[in-house]
């Protein structure tokens, strides 16, 4: 129906985004570099999933911010973030 509106089918086969929005993301305090860091890893993620041919074989991808620190080889401390790619018949089977 979108199509025969004519609406981009970009906007059309976009993921469904959280409800309560990028905040829900981030686990630990809630700040501007948080929700900096969340948009920026967000871009990548979709980039790269459309890059591979994949973003439309998955029902939802998502990045979230967690509430530990990595430790890099140099003594860089660096937030972790962990990627999410949810395929749509695996979450009907939940």
């Amino acid at each position: 129906m979108g199509l025969e509106l004519g609406i981009p089918k970009r906007m059309i086969e976009r993921h469904p985004f959280p409800g309560p929005g990028l905040a829900i993301r981030v686990m630990g305090e809630v700040t501007e570099d948080a929700l900096r860091l969340i948009r920026e890893s967000d871009a990548i993620m979709q980039e790269e999933l459309r890059a591979f041919g994949y973003y439309n074989r998955v029902w939802q991808a998502f990045t979230v911010l967690l509430n530990v620190q990595s430790v890099e080889l140099w003594g860089i401390i660096e937030p972790m973030i962990i990627l999410s790619a949810l395929e749509w018949w695996r979450v009907l089977m939940v």
